[in-house]
């Protein structure tokens, strides 16, 4: 077996429980498995640009940020928002609006317009809905709390941009092409409203009336309790869970020998406020106390850490200035065990 295995980079073969390893010389793939576990299904975006479901124990090949594709691997996570797709739903509260075929029309007349559902999760989150413009510009997610608000945030969906926010709340827009994300992060102190409204202009209101009666497309809704957001999480009457998954590569000595090695990767983290004890490793180890691992630093804004222990001694360790997450980094790290 040929010492030019890859780990995807534009080229991958995935099966059940296992994602195999690419060969340059001989253009092939070889049977050195790396072990991939996942105890239920999982969405992800596929070459073509649609969101597809993986099986349990399909690895996701996803191709949101890279036309080479990119292994998926993500912690466990909840879609809190029960009917993620069939808006229709009763569980969905609606004023002023008419929905038809994913498509949301505000009614006539001056009003609060919205479509929207209750949560009993409190804390940290955050909630997204893919949406099409169609001939309403402005968008409005507004978090209540029982008789107050949270805060809200506006986007324009024509122009795909955040507008104005209120209430400590961030925001961002996805351009998946066919349709886009609005997504919002938030901190409330007790059970919400989600709500996602018209309105007229990128206005300072926490409750806007809207004389619009424009339409958009709606397709999908997930709400978390994280500070960033994962991949859709299907739901159709309650809310559902995916399980966190992982991947172990096997090797040799043709590939890796006994005395040295490289360990390489191009990798991106999903956020810079990753607690401490959750670092999301990439690791080499022979056993606990030998190893290189290079992680994102667990409580450190935007930093990574490159780690070489021998026999449980610990001979290297590096942490990097900030990096942008909103790209891929390479990191190459040569050990030489003496």
């Amino acid at each position: 077996m040929a010492n030019t295995l890859k780990f995807g980079n534009g080229n991958w073969a995935t099966k059940e429980d296992s994602v195999l390893a690419y060969n340059d010389e001989n253009n092939n793939f070889k049977p050195l498995p790396f072990d991939f576990t996942r105890a239920s299904t999982a969405t992800y975006v596929d070459s073509d640009g649609l969101i597809k479901t993986a099986r349990n124990g399909e690895a996701r090949v996803d191709y949101t940020d890279s036309t080479d594709g990119a292994l998926l691997l993500e912690p466990a996570r909840t879609n809190l928002l029960t009917y993620s797709e069939n808006f229709e739903n009763s569980d969905w509260l609606k004023s002023n609006t008419t929905f038809s075929s994913n498509i949301v029309t505000a009614n006539s007349g001056s009003s609060f317009k919205y479509i929207g559902q209750n949560e009993t999760t409190q804390g940290v989150q955050t909630a997204f809905f893919d949406v099409e413009y169609i001939d309403h510009q402005w968008l409005h997610i507004l978090v209540g709390s029982g008789a107050s608000d949270t805060g809200f945030i506006n986007f324009d969906i024509q122009n795909k941009v955040v507008g104005y926010k209120e209430g400590g709340f961030t925001g961002n827009v996805i351009d998946y092409g066919s349709f886009i994300r609005i997504l919002v992060n938030f901190n409330t102190t007790a059970k919400i409203t989600i709500l996602l409204s018209f309105i007229d202009s990128n206005a300072a209101t926490r409750v806007p009336t809207s004389s619009s009666t424009g339409s958009f497309k709606l397709y999908r809704s997930q709400s978390e309790a994280a500070s960033y957001a994962t991949s859709y999480i299907p739901t159709s009457g309650s809310t559902v869970t995916r399980v966190a998954e992982s991947c172990l590569g096997a090797g040799n000595d043709q590939v890796i020998n006994s005395s040295e090695g490289v360990l390489y990767g191009e990798v991106k983290y999903p956020s810079n406020d990753i607690g401490s004890g959750n670092y999301s490793p990439i690791s080499i180890s022979g056993a606990n106390s030998n190893l290189v691992t290079f992680r994102h630093q667990g409580g450190v804004s935007n930093r990574l850490s490159i780690f070489i222990y021998v026999n449980g001694v610990e001979k290297f360790v590096e942490t990097t200035s900030a990096y942008d997450l909103n790209n891929y980094v390479k990191i190459a790290v040569l050990s030489r065990w003496t």
